[in-house]
């Protein structure tokens, strides 16, 4: 994981969280500490990272292909892989 320690320690925040729970509770207190600014987003993904959600669909059973037989089709609609996406 990539992040300003300072930032995290502004916030009070002494340890690298161990659980997803864990970074979701830092990243509130982080935005907290920063409430102010209406444009800051306390968990930044320069660029085109749309890979980077994958993480919270397999997190929560979905993923974006199942296998069919012989073919694969796409899963990303699947109630699992929406509830990551939504997450």
């Amino acid at each position: 994981m990539v992040y300003n320690k300072k930032m995290w320690a502004d916030a009070g925040i002494s340890e690298t969280p161990k659980t997803y729970e864990g970074f979701v509770n830092d990243l509130d207190k982080i935005a907290a500490q920063y409430s102010s600014d209406p444009d800051f987003i306390p968990f930044y993904l320069p660029g085109k990272d749309w890979y980077a959600m994958l993480q919270y669909v397999w997190d929560v059973g979905g993923d974006l292909v199942k296998k069919d037989g012989d073919t694969w089709k796409g899963d990303s609609t699947s109630k699992e892989s929406l509830g990551g996406l939504n997450e």
